[in-house]
């Protein structure tokens, strides 16, 4: 479809089966999948984090230690379909790169890195090629998924939040995030 972008959230080791695990997270990677083969247009967010992030418990953070720079559990999972013939545009956006910074969104400024176009911000990226609409996919549903819905819906993008290919932390937390990506105008799916 044109001006639209698929936004593949976290899809990584550690939140499928790893220190930090989202429950069903690996249910998900075939719908993610059939997601990602209707696209032309994708892009993919990783936590990307040093060893003395400040978002893990060690460091004074909630979370345990996860997706550290160059560990196996920073790869997106095995199952996951990165390339296929019809990909035209496929960027790569790295998040939680500063020690001293918690990044939950693929908007966030500086922090996010293209393959080819490092530093460059996503919102200029995805305006500079026409997008207006994205669709919204992955790990988890209360947390990244949901900032960077909340961050596009701030843009101006259309948001449609693909509800069966996300998987939350939890149920609670999980409904509470879905009910505010809708009152901010995200359209579920």
């Amino acid at each position: 479809m044109k001006n639209t972008a698929l936004i593949v959230v976290d899809m990584q080791n550690d939140f499928i089966g790893g220190p930090l695990p989202v429950p069903d997270a690996e249910k998900i990677i075939p719908r993610v999948n059939r997601f990602i083969r209707q696209s032309e247009y994708v892009v993919w967010t990783a936590d990307c984090h040093p060893t003395n992030h400040i978002s893990f418990k060690e460091n004074g953070g909630i979370w345990a230690k996860h997706c550290v720079r160059n560990s196996v559990g920073a790869q997106l999972h095995q199952d996951i379909l990165t390339y296929y013939p019809e990909l035209v545009k496929n960027y790569f956006i790295y998040k939680g790169k500063h020690s001293d910074k918690e990044e939950y969104s693929a908007f966030d400024g500086d922090d996010a890195w293209l393959i080819g176009s490092v530093g460059e911000e996503l919102n200029l990226i995805l305006t500079r090629d026409n997008i207006t609409n994205l669709f919204v996919c992955g790990i988890a549903t209360d947390y990244c998924v949901k900032h960077t819905v909340l961050d596009a819906l701030k843009f101006g993008f259309r948001v449609n939040l693909l509800i069966s290919a996300c998987a939350g932390v939890s149920p609670e937390s999980t409904k509470l995030a879905i009910g505010e990506m809708v009152l901010a105008g995200c359209k579920v799916i």
